[in-house]
């Protein structure tokens, strides 16, 4: 998801993907209008949804202006304007166009960025653009956000609540890290080796039972504070514009967003201590070794970019055919359900191409346990006497530590 200071409003019904973008629009130039009225003029057949032609009821709020253009030259309009995508019968604003990306809010999803060749494979040239009639009131104008303010507005009231569950987390994950990077240091003495080795299990079962359960009741709390804000909203929907689909659709996006920050509340502060305690550990006894380990390491980011660009894209198209196959399913509930068939293979086919471009992914993350092999074998090239082997296995353990904290990281 792209971090831009658009106006956005989700759709709050299978329907409303048009109204939505109106909204949005109208928040943009300061245009007041609202969602029963926008319903009232675009939606003629609920079954159907908005008809292109139905927006030039819009003239009330809008100049309005309908064409179409090259699929294959979305700047040829001057943004923001809406397109059309037939396929999903889903429309979505343009907000930017740049050479290689186009950065639309979608109602179904939020201010995405997707590359120009994904868009015009969705798209079919159609444009509805929509400026500013006599009823703008510039003083009306919403003021854009970024997605720092609104993240800090959602989850300031939560912020106790996530610093209280980063506390055990954090712990945990350093006494792992401590415990693999001395252990090799006991081997000589089973007996004192059997006792380190009882009490870290001891303090690691009792983190772990507190980490699990402190992410159990944050996750409660934020899922049902957020939910919370939505009833007022959805109270005022009326039932033949809400489907089943959209309140599933609705339940998943809360909680990948609740699951999204007490991941990184668990992880962050680890990754961080982890990072730094490492490359101090590191430095202190070989400069030249933790030089390597980041030139390694920032490598291996730079290589795998494009690869992760890809990913998170096909985790937009995914959302898409998902939703999409949503709300087939709820139409023909009780019909023919062959309509849904092609939606499926396309949905099932995106997965693959997703799951096809995260091979790399995985393959070089599984393989950098051997990072800690290869430190090993600079630090000894250094010097020239002999090292034990507990100092050499300490370093392995501590490189991949470093390597999982950060894998762990990029999965948030």
């Amino acid at each position: 998801m792209k971090r831009f200071p658009y106006p956005f409003r989700f759709q709050l019904a299978t329907n409303d993907c048009a109204p939505a973008c109106v909204m949005a629009i109208g928040d943009y130039h300061g245009v007041a209008v609202n969602i029963h009225q926008l319903r009232d003029a675009l939606l003629a057949d609920n079954a159907a949804g908005t008809a292109i032609s139905n927006f030039q009821r819009l003239s009330t709020w809008f100049d309005v202006q309908l064409g179409r253009t090259d699929q294959n030259k979305p700047d040829l309009v001057t943004t923001p304007y809406i397109a059309y995508w037939p396929e999903q019968s889903h429309y979505v604003v343009v907000w930017r166009v740049t050479a290689s990306t186009v950065i639309l809010g979608d109602p179904a999803v939020g201010v995405v960025r997707m590359s120009r060749r994904d868009f015009s494979q969705s798209w079919n040239g159609i444009v509805i653009v929509l400026r500013p009639g006599d009823s703008s009131d510039p003083s009306f104008v919403r003021q854009p956000q970024h997605l720092g303010s609104l993240i800090l507005r959602l989850f300031r009231p939560q912020w106790y609540r996530l610093a209280l569950l980063a506390i055990p987390a954090t712990a945990l994950g350093i006494l792992n890290a401590v415990f693999a990077v001395a252990f090799p240091y006991f081997l000589q003495n089973l007996a004192e080796l059997v006792r380190f080795t009882l009490a870290f299990v001891a303090i690691s079962l009792m983190l772990s039972v507190v980490t699990s359960g402190l992410t159990a009741f944050v996750k409660r709390r934020m899922a049902l504070d957020i939910v919370r804000d939505l009833v007022p909203t959805l109270q005022y929907l009326s039932p033949q514009f809400y489907t089943v689909g959209d309140a599933y659709t609705r339940f998943q996006d809360v909680q990948h967003v609740v699951d999204a920050f007490t991941g990184l509340a668990r992880d962050l502060p680890y990754a961080l201590m982890i990072w730094i305690g490492a490359l101090w550990y590191l430095t202190e006894r070989a400069s030249t070794v933790a030089a390597v380990m980041l030139g390694l390491l920032v490598a291996i980011i730079v290589c795998l970019s494009p690869f992760v660009r890809r990913v998170r894209n096909y985790f937009y198209l995914i959302r898409l055919r998902t939703a999409n196959l949503n709300n087939l399913l709820v139409h023909s509930w009780g019909g023919r359900l062959d309509t849904i068939y092609t939606p499926w293979q396309e949905l099932v086919t995106t997965t693959f191409r997703q799951a096809l471009w995260n091979i790399p992914i995985t393959t070089v993350m599984q393989q950098t346990s051997s990072l800690g092999i290869v430190a090993v074998g600079f630090f000894a090239g250094l010097h020239s006497h002999r090292f034990g082997m507990a100092p050499l296995l300490s370093l392995i353990f501590l490189v991949n530590y470093m390597i999982g904290a950060t894998y762990a990281l990029y999965q948030k």
